[in-house]
C-alpha cells in the first residue's frame, strides 16, 4: 500500500495566540515562525471557539490596561484580522 506524505498541522491554543500579541513573550517568535510557514503553506493551523473566545477577552484586558480607547471594539477588530 502507498503511503502519502502526511500534512503538517497545528491546533493553536489560547496561550500561544496570547503569545503573538504581546509584543515581549518569550515564545512569539516561534508562534511568528508558525504563522509564517502557515502563509507559506507549509503547515495548516488550527483553533477552536473557545481558543478564539478566550483570547478576544484577554486581548479586551490588554487593550483596557494599555487605556486603548474602544479596547473591546479593537480587541474584535484583531481577531478579525487573526482570523
Amino acid at each position: 500500500m502507498k503511503e502519502f506524505p502526511r500534512e503538517k498541522k497545528l491546533v493553536l491554543d489560547t496561550g500561544a495566540l496570547v503569545e503573538y500579541i504581546v509584543k515581549r513573550a518569550p515564545h512569539r517568535m516561534k508562534v511568528e515562525n508558525l504563522f509564517s510557514e502557515s502563509f507559506k503553506g507549509n503547515i495548516k493551523l488550527y483553533t477552536t471557539l473557545i481558543a478564539l473566545s478566550e483570547t478576544l477577552y484577554i486581548i479586551s484586558k490588554i487593550y483596557k490596561e494599555a487605556l486603548i480607547p474602544k479596547p473591546n471594539e479593537k480587541a474584535l477588530n484583531y481577531m478579525i484580522y487573526m482570523t
